[in-house]
């Protein structure tokens, strides 16, 4: 099928450049007079909105595809600590991951009190999955030379759990065994 274009101004919304899909009769790309755009809408209420009914693979993605300094995303929003840089949500607009402009992040929460806030109905924590037998996963503090100050340490081996208020120190720690 040959698909036949237009590129017209209030084809559906009036003071609305549109490339519209005479074929299948759908703006496939709009934009307002106050530079709005819109991919999948013809009118979109954002600097970018992009609507789609996609089943079974992602609505967009952005690759860099270069090999060694290739970046991906850069958000930049407000100055204000509490402005919410980035908020991900389903459709039913529950908020489920955000990070405001002091760098806190949020899951489950969208006023995150502390650099990682996890907050659920039962669901509330952190799983450490280590994909190989017999080692360690550790959860270190750092001081502020960027140095191991405390850390706790699960040995799968062992099958043990050691606290270590000062790594530095062979003897300041408490291990439980099971």
């Amino acid at each position: 099928t040959t698909q036949h274009w237009k590129i017209v101004d209030g084809q559906t919304v009036n003071g609305t450049l549109e490339f519209y899909d005479a074929t299948d009769s759908a703006t496939r790309m709009a934009i307002k007079g106050d530079g709005n755009v819109g991919i999948g809408t013809s009118n979109p209420g954002h600097k970018l909105d992009v609507y789609g009914n996609v089943n079974g693979t992602y609505l967009t993605e952005l690759k860099n595809t270069h090999t060694t300094n290739g970046y991906g995303l850069v958000v930049t929003a407000g100055d204000d600590e509490n402005v919410k840089v980035v908020e991900f949500r389903n459709l039913a607009e529950t908020k489920h991951f955000t990070m405001l402009g002091n760098g806190n992040v949020g899951i489950g929460t969208t006023s995150p009190s502390g650099m990682l806030h996890l907050k659920g109905d039962n669901t509330a924590g952190i799983i450490l999955e280590n994909t190989t037998n017999a080692t360690d996963i550790d959860i270190d503090y750092y001081n502020n030379a960027n140095a191991v100050q405390s850390r706790i340490r699960y040995s799968e081996g062992a099958g043990s759990f050691h606290f270590q208020p000062n790594v530095s120190s062979a003897s300041s720690h408490v291990t439980i065994d099971y």
